[in-house]
């Protein structure tokens, strides 16, 4: 087999073991608090000496170990009773943009490129047509699974404007976030309300394995090669997708009697509405 075929294998067992991490920490609360809580304070010794990594790697490993404590908190304890507490969803999103928003600019600046601007342009709008009020709710049932009502429109304008922040920042990783993405999108097309659970899930596990496996996750990168055509044309693309996703929360369009009943039967078993 070539070395391509080897290394898309490798994109392929990282992304299951990312579904893997997905479907088993949303149904065994023990697991999933020794896996997000319990094993990072026994490996950030490691990580801290065995291979070197940016400041904003490091930022993007915690924040998002915290989304995942966060998420079971919400699920498990009495702290995700009270309402403010579910509100730091929102706060969560807007802070894992905004980290990558502020990538995205200080590259811009450091090499000015339109790309990189729209693309930051684009996680701003992200973030004001991010849905607002009450969609965090807990399922009812043993597994208590975390439901978020995060349009399918918003969902895809995240993925293509995420995509582009890799393919701007480091185009030889853009095989490995596609697998990262992929257990989260597959979730979404199952549940769309699973969605933003699936991804702090599988972008927390892959962090891990990436601080834990440094060297060999680099064996799994493409060529750092980029066209710089397709990067503008990807902005413009993320941009406008974000533009609509923005306009069409601000102008909904009216649903007629039989819709509101499909989507009603779409909402999943009951749950309780937390924030």
């Amino acid at each position: 087999m070539t070395a391509f075929t080897w290394t898309a294998l490798g994109w392929l067992a990282l992304s299951s073991f990312l579904g893997f991490c997905c479907l088993a920490f949303s149904r065994y609360r023990g697991a999933a608090w020794a896996f997000y809580a319990a094993l990072p304070m026994v490996l950030t010794p490691w990580w801290m000496f065995y291979y070197a990594h940016a400041l904003f790697m490091w930022v993007k490993l915690y924040t998002m170990l915290a989304a995942a404590i966060y998420f079971l908190c919400i699920r498990f304890t009495h702290v995700g009773e009270q309402p403010w507490i579910a509100r730091g969803t929102r706060w969560l999103m807007f802070m894992n943009i905004i980290e990558a928003v502020i990538q995205n600019l200080v590259s811009g600046v450091q090499q000015p490129k339109t790309a990189y601007l729209l693309n930051a342009a684009a996680g701003v709008v992200l973030m004001l047509s991010f849905p607002r009020g009450p969609i965090v709710r807990v399922e009812e049932g043993p597994h208590r699974r975390l439901l978020a009502d995060v349009p399918y429109a918003w969902v895809v304008g995240y993925t293509l404007w995420n995509g582009l922040f890799v393919y701007l920042e480091w185009p030889d990783y853009i095989g490995i976030q596609c697998a990262i993405h992929l257990p989260a999108l597959l979730y979404c097309l199952w549940q769309r309300q699973l969605w933003i659970q699936a991804r702090a899930f599988s972008l927390a596990a892959y962090l891990m394995v990436h601080f834990s496996l440094g060297p060999y996750m680099d064996k799994l990168a493409l060529e750092p090669t980029a066209s710089e055509p397709l990067r503008l044309i990807w902005s413009v693309i993320s941009l406008v997708w974000a533009v609509g996703t923005y306009i069409n929360w601000e102008h909904p369009p009216q649903k007629s009697p039989r819709s509101q009943a499909n989507d009603a039967k779409r909402s999943g078993p009951q749950s309780i509405v937390v924030g």
